[in-house]
């Protein structure tokens, strides 16, 4: 989870800042994709593709998507005003992805760069 926080921190400061504001830590709504690889929340077909993505890429990938899928919902957790609403949007809400969405983050997980 300190990857993620500190992925956070490096490419979305903004958002890294409104989750330390409102004490969210990785761990609250991290830990179920990392262990079920998204398939606990998400799509089976977003999951499929992710799937794919970590048998090509390895699991490091895991990292991409949930920064892809936090980069694109951004402005929405930014409004989110409490701790409560945070929570609820992202295991709630964020998990009920479009297709358009699904691709859109695809797109941007396949094209992100991240340094160790």
């Amino acid at each position: 989870m300190y990857q993620l926080s500190r992925l956070l921190h490096d490419y979305h400061r903004d958002l890294y800042t409104h989750f330390e504001e409102h004490e969210i830590c990785p761990s609250l709504y991290a830990a179920p994709w990392f262990l079920t690889l998204f398939a606990s929340q998400f799509p089976l077909g977003f999951v499929s593709r992710i799937f794919d993505f970590v048998l090509v890429q390895g699991t490091e990938v895991i990292f991409k998507v949930a920064l892809c899928l936090l980069s694109s919902h951004e402005g929405e957790i930014v409004e989110c005003d409490g701790f409560e609403s945070i929570v609820d949007y992202l295991k709630t809400t964020l998990p009920t992805l479009t297709q358009a969405q699904m691709e859109q983050t695809i797109a941007k997980v396949h094209l992100l760069q991240v340094n160790r």
